[in-house]
């Protein structure tokens, strides 16, 4: 241990004699310097990663190993003077010369280690010393000779040092050139102590005293001028040296030499030798010659030289067509490289070209895109297209700005002016990689762009095409989705930069259509004209994905539905062209822009100030430099939703409050849903006794006048007459008709006011005239059934051809009740279960709408619903019929009730049957007409008994239309079918379409669906029918 301790600190001994020697600095002059600089001795020699060397061998292979590092980072001088330097010293070595004070033979791999490990990195100083190092060792006896008489006037007239002052004439080359055979070597003295090699391992190596001796000797004959003269003359020689682009350059190095493992430049030279004439690599370039190479470093200077688009020696550029893009190659006679195989070079050229004719291709794209704009006519032109090319502009003038920034550090590096460099071409291949990454997702983004745009023929009439045939709309739609999706894929793969350059891309490209987004939401603008800065109409834009039909009128019901609209494109599959970071706002950006175009148009100006801000600028509210798409889209939702909600709001409030609306659906329900029940009831009495009277009773004045009188007669009705309108839109023939189909063409319309016209449009007016027509052909079924009473006098008639007339009517009116159980039942279940319950669901929806759009998608499903719960829609077809064939029986029924009593059944209960002689004239009257109709009636006997005169016909109405009736009444003939038949006919058919119209409610009650439990109501009272 006390050894240990011994040794230790004769270490830090020696340690502080080496500071003050190298440092120039003692404890006594400078403490707490002298106290870092031992500090940071001793920590280099604790981190250093080799320990004591064992021989020269080792120290042999480090010394080629840092020469070898020297030739890579392009630091050729100083590779030379260590390979110089380190050659003199193992020479002294093996000579056996006599060392420095206190170095011995023995101990010399290890100064030699311990100087390796205080080295530092070379600095612009160490390439300098080492410059003159090299010049030193060229010609080191070389002393200028003495100035004489003879010397003088050996010289041309006014040439050389000593006529500078006497004529102010320039040196010609032939004097600089003989200046320049001074040597550099005198240079050494004025080296100040700073300029010295800070690495050891690049001193000077030892020269014979008596050399040294002449140097100094000869320092008085030469003069200053002289000295930088010759410094000159050197740069321009080492400059014109390395011109390797002139066809006199030839390469330094052994070509013809064996192949040797320690020397990568070998390699070449020696497989070309082996391989010339099979290899097809090595015929490209030709036989091996010095002319057919050049050094590495000067190969990357043309490569990046090649990715600016210059030309250069390597690669060569095809210029491309107008449809087809440059293209890059390899120069059949680019010169190639000693220490890379043919094919490897050949691979790393290919790449190289790939990269350079990626800024070319989307060169060539952006003239593609602007090739519209040159023309004299007017075109659409895309605006997102000009800004995607601007972007990537922007990304291509990096990327040539990092390849010119590292070819000036390259040539600042090998004229020893800048720090040093790596030289390889496979790293530069993989720097390349990083950088040149975002342009190849771009070309990758405009080749999909011309894949998925030129093919589109049929939209060719959606817009004006370039001379390209790429529309714009098309082309900023796919534009913007495919560089969205490119964002997310880069994001998704977790490679930040290229995410990061594309969103910026991205935003950019989008600039346009957010800028036409915010004036359609802020000024209903549809973005069909731009204006500059005069506020000019400028020219078309035809990427906005709002298209404005001007031929639609506001008046026009489909305004609000079609005057407005999605572009959309037949290679999309008819889906909106809306950009898809815009896809969850669709319905929002499209309501709201109409609700602010129609406000416009009523003289509504926006709630609030007009708000113009980039979408850059709504992403930078957040910190965050890279953002997740579904937080992008969030953010752009968000800033988005108040400005649709306000438009929406304002125009909520004018259809609302200035159109009233609730007091128009009130008006609706109760004409057209029987809400207004007695003003309905006795429209409907008037029209049932027109038509059974067979009086002109759908005469589109008739009704109209017939309902201003039932309106006149209430004092209080909130219905405005004028505004409703009663139509039969069938032809004549079918109002003639006594079965229930003649009521089908008879219809409704009502008048409301813009924007209300947009939710009450005629369609939806129709819809509720079909429920309309069903309350009507219910009302007039259940109206004929309820008429029928038991008579004291139809006994007798029936007795005429039955025996068993007791039973008979005893059927007659079972039947008359179950007819009127089925109407009542679905009366009761029209009237409660679907229209009483759908209006409440109906009016609690509608009040939680703020939007128009909203509001119309309410009252369509809601119409939809009732006309489902009806038996009105599509699917219910069938079941719809089965009722109106029961309706039909009821008529029916009706009708044999008049055979047999000669009494209309709705006119039973209301007519002057108080007196005996009344009935008895009334029947005679109904009997003589209906043998003038060609009515049955029970039989001729019956008629014969008629003692009435003829002249009584004239107190029967007379009717307008004289029909073929359509009614059983027409057809019914007792001699040839019994009434019992009949009835008992009309009762199986009866059953059998009760029964299905059961089975059909239960079906689609087991389907499921929001109507089920409407149809399990209506599937559970039809059970009662076979009670």
């Amino acid at each position: 241990m006390a050894h240990q301790t011994t040794q230790a600190a004769a270490r830090e001994q020696l340690g502080e004699v080496l500071v003050s020697q190298l440092m120039h600095v003692t404890r006594e002059a400078n403490p707490s310097q002298f106290v870092k600089f031992c500090a940071n001795m001793r920590r280099t020699l604790r981190n250093a990663k080799t320990g004591t060397a064992s021989d020269m061998f080792e120290i042999d292979s480090k010394f080629k190993g840092l020469i070898q590092k020297a030739k890579v980072r392009s630091q050729d001088n100083l590779a030379e003077a260590l390979e110089h330097t380190y050659s003199a010293l193992t020479a002294d070595v093996e000579e056996r010369q006599p060392m420095e004070a206190g170095v011995k033979m023995s101990s010399l791999p290890d100064h030699l280690q311990f100087l390796i490990c205080l080295s530092l990195p070379p600095a612009p100083a160490t390439h300098t010393y080492a410059s003159l190092v090299l010049d030193k060792a060229k010609d080191p006896f070389r002393v200028p000779s003495a100035l004489t008489w003879e010397t003088i006037m050996a010289e041309e007239p006014f040439e050389g040092e000593h006529w500078e002052g006497a004529d102010s004439k320039p040196q010609s080359k032939k004097a600089k050139r003989r200046t320049s055979s001074w040597s550099s070597s005198d240079s050494l003295s004025e080296l100040s102590d700073d300029d010295r090699l800070q690495s050891p391992s690049s001193s000077p190596p030892t020269t014979h005293a008596p050399s040294e001796k002449r140097v100094d000797e000869s320092e008085d004959f030469v003069s200053a001028s002289e000295l930088a003269a010759a410094r000159a003359q050197m740069e321009l020689d080492e400059m014109l040296d390395r011109q390797y682009w002139k066809e006199h350059w030839r390469i330094d190095g052994d070509l013809d030499g064996p192949f040797d493992l320690s020397k990568a430049e070998t390699l070449e030279p020696t497989l070309m030798r082996a391989s010339y004439g099979n290899d097809s690599g090595g015929m490209r370039f030709g036989g091996p010659s010095r002319g057919n190479f050049i050094n590495e470093v000067d190969a990357l200077r043309e490569v990046f030289l090649a990715l600016q688009g210059l030309d250069n020696n390597l690669l060569v550029i095809h210029p491309g067509t107008e449809r087809e893009p440059p293209t890059v190659d390899i120069r059949p006679s680019a010169p190639r490289l000693l220490h890379l195989t043919s094919r490897t070079y050949l691979s790393l050229l290919s790449t190289f070209a790939s990269s350079a004719s990626i800024p070319l291709r989307l060169h060539h794209f952006f003239k593609t895109i602007a090739s519209g704009r040159d023309k004299k006519q007017p075109k659409a032109i895309s605006r997102t297209a000009e800004a995607f090319a601007e972007a990537a502009e922007l990304q291509i003038q990096v990327f040539q700005s990092w390849c010119s920034s590292k070819e000036q550090a390259l040539c600042a590096a090998q004229g020893g002016n800048g720090p040093s460099m790596a030289v390889s071409l496979l790293n530069l291949s993989h720097e390349l990689e990083d950088r040149i990454s975002v342009l190849e997702l771009l070309v990758d983004v405009a080749d999909k762009v011309e894949k998925f745009v030129r093919p589109a023929q049929n939209d060719f009439d959606l817009m004006v095409q370039d001379d390209f045939g790429l529309a714009p709309l098309a082309l900023s739609s796919s534009l913007l989705d495919l560089l969205f999706a490119a964002y997310k894929t880069q994001y998704t793969m977790a490679n930040e930069d290229d995410a990061k350059r594309l969103l910026q891309i991205f935003l950019a490209t989008a600039q346009p259509i957010w800028h036409a987004t915010i004036d359609w939401l802020q000024e209903g603008k549809a973005g069909e004209t731009m204006y500059d800065e005069d506020g000019l109409e400028s020219e078309d834009s035809g990427d906005f994905f709002i298209r404005h039909d001007a031929e639609i009128l506001m008046s026009d019901p489909i305004f609000w539905s079609s005057a407005y609209d999605f572009h959309t494109l037949e290679s999309q599959g008819k889906k909106p062209s809306i950009p898809a970071f815009l896809h969850s706002m669709t319905s929002q950006i499209l309501g709201a822009g109409k609700a602010r175009a129609l406000l416009n148009a009523l003289g509504i100006e926006y709630g609030a100030s007009h708000q113009e801000t980039r979408l850059s600028d709504v992403l930078a509210h957040s910190r965050a430099e890279l953002w997740e798409p579904r937080d992008l889209e969030a953010t752009v939702t968000e800033h988005l939703l108040p400005q649709c909600a306000l438009s929406q709001a304002q125009l909520y409030g004018v259809v609302v409050d200035t159109c009233q609306m609730w007091q128009h659906f009130a008006v609706i329900e109760d004409v057209y849903l029987f809400r207004r029940g007695d003003l309905m009831n006795d429209l409907a009495n008037v029209i049932f006794d027109r038509l059974e009277t067979r009086h002109t009773w759908f005469d589109y004045h008739a009704l109209n006048a017939a309902f201003r009188d039932l309106l006149a007669t209430r004092s209080e009705s909130r219905i405005d007459a004028s505004l409703l309108r009663f139509w039969y839109t069938k032809p004549r023939e079918d109002a003639a008709a006594r079965m229930t189909r003649c009521l089908s063409g008879l219809s409704v319309t009502y008048e409301v006011p813009i924007p209300l016209l947009y939710l009450l449009t005629p369609e939806t007016l129709q819809k509720y005239s079909t429920v309309f027509v069903l309350l009507m052909q219910v009302r007039r079924a259940k109206r004929l059934i309820d008429g029928i009473v038991v008579r004291r006098g139809l006994r007798k008639h029936v007795d005429l051809w039955e025996e068993s007339a007791t039973e008979d009517i005893k059927n007659f009116f079972a039947f008359r009740s179950k007819l009127s159980w089925f109407l009542n039942t679905l009366t009761s279940f029209i009237y409660s279960t679907v229209i009483h319950a759908q209006l409440q669901s109906f009016h609690s929806t509608l009040k939680a709408s703020r939007s128009l759009d909203d509001m119309i998608n309410v009252h369509d499903a809601h119409l939809e619903r009732l006309s489902t719960k009806c038996l009105l829609s599509e699917s219910t077809n069938s079941l719809h019929k089965a009722v109106i064939n029961i309706l039909d029986i009821a008529l029916r029924f009706g009708d044999c009730y008049t055979a047999l009593s000669g009494e209309v059944p709705s006119r039973v209960t209301r007519g002057t049957a108080g007196t005996p002689d009344g009935r008895r004239r009334k029947t005679r009257r109904q009997k003589r007409h209906l043998r003038k109709q060609n009515i049955v009636g029970f039989s001729e006997d019956i008629l014969s008994d008629d003692d009435s005169s003829e002249s009584e016909d004239d107190a029967f109405p007379q009717q307008s239309i004289v029909e073929q009736s359509m009614s059983m009444g027409a057809t019914i003939s007792f001699a040839d079918e019994t009434i019992a038949a009949r009835i008992d006919r009309m009762s199986n058919e009866m059953d059998r379409l009760v029964r299905y119209l059961r089975r059909g409610a239960e079906k689609i009650a087991s389907d499921g669906g929001p109507d089920a439990a409407t149809f399990e109501v209506l599937a559970f009272c039809l059970e009662d029918w076979d009670l």
